[in-house]
């Protein structure tokens, strides 16, 4: 089995715009965001293009910390050609990621995500 910190999710051909809306509509206010009203409304089209922030050279292509007082805590990065997220999403679930992949129309990528460290199950305790 592959390093599980290394592992990522294929999101090539996603569409970005919903991706970020449905990152934004799944994180929730905590922390350092709790003191900043509440804005109950989506993303606008335009609000989610500014997240796209990389370059057709690679690496980050879109990071989203805290927005609006919520916790996104997300990130893409671009190896060559192909898109990739990380196969677990900080300070969120794993039925939030996989609901976030439905968004996206990649529910299916979810059978590829590893089980999280500490796993008892017994392949991960042959590793």
């Amino acid at each position: 089995m592959a390093n599980k910190k290394t592992e990522r999710i294929d999101i090539t051909g996603a569409d970005l715009i919903k991706l970020i809306k449905g990152v934004y509509k799944l994180s929730t206010q905590q922390g350092i965001g709790l003191h900043i009203p509440n804005k109950e409304e989506d993303l606008t089209y335009d609000e989610a293009r500014k997240f796209i922030v990389g370059s057709d050279s690679g690496g980050l292509i879109i990071e989203m910390d805290y927005v609006d007082g919520r916790a996104c805590n997300f990130h893409v990065e671009k190896r060559g050609e192909r898109l990739f997220i990380p196969t677990t999403w900080y300070d969120h679930t794993d039925a939030q990621l996989f609901e976030l992949l439905s968004i996206i129309g990649m529910s299916q990528k979810m059978q590829k995500v590893p089980h999280l460290p500490g796993c008892e199950c017994k392949d991960c305790n042959k590793e």
